[in-house]
């Protein structure tokens, strides 16, 4: 029985096996030679993919008419749109409010009364910057540094200068 990092290991080797997706010019080739007669095992090797990947994509086909794949639902976002509107009004009434205020006024209420979950400090912080609304979106990270030097040398040479 393989250990917990020889299991690992074998896990990963099965990830790194993975192809790209076969492109719509490919899937109308294969359907074109499927209609012409090709055996699928043939087309499995021709174009190095299994045999279920070839069927697969002939059924795809056969249901849909399309050479495309199917849209991808991905992650849904954490924050709907009323939240972002919520947030971005409050900051902009308030810069100087502290992010737990902040996640208490974006929960939501629905109809039962459930509340919902209050959105984390770097969610909130990753929307301030995109809204333009954090103080390292508009200077950047950069310019607050060299903002700090600039005061701190002409602190320094105020100092040097009334010693003298």
């Amino acid at each position: 029985m393989p250990n917990q990092r020889q299991s690992a290991r074998i896990i990963a080797q099965n990830n790194a096996r993975r192809k790209p997706n076969i492109t719509p010019a490919e899937r109308l080739e294969i359907i074109a030679k499927r209609e012409q007669g090709v055996l699928i095992r043939e087309l499995a090797e021709e174009y190095g993919r299994s045999q279920s990947t070839i069927k697969y994509t002939l059924h795809n086909y056969a249901t849909t008419h399309t050479t495309h794949e199917k849209p991808r639902s991905g992650r849904p976002p954490i924050l709907s749109p009323h939240q972002k509107k919520i947030i971005h009004r409050k900051v902009r009434a308030n810069p100087e409010i502290r992010y737990k205020e902040l996640a208490e006024e974006a929960v939501l209420v629905d109809l039962e009364g459930d509340r919902s979950k209050p959105p984390s400090q770097a969610t909130l912080y990753r929307l301030r910057k995109r809204l333009g609304l954090s103080k390292y979106s508009r200077e950047g990270v950069r310019g607050i540094i060299a903002k700090k030097i600039d005061d701190s040398r002409l602190h320094n040479t105020s100092k040097q200068s009334s010693s003298k």
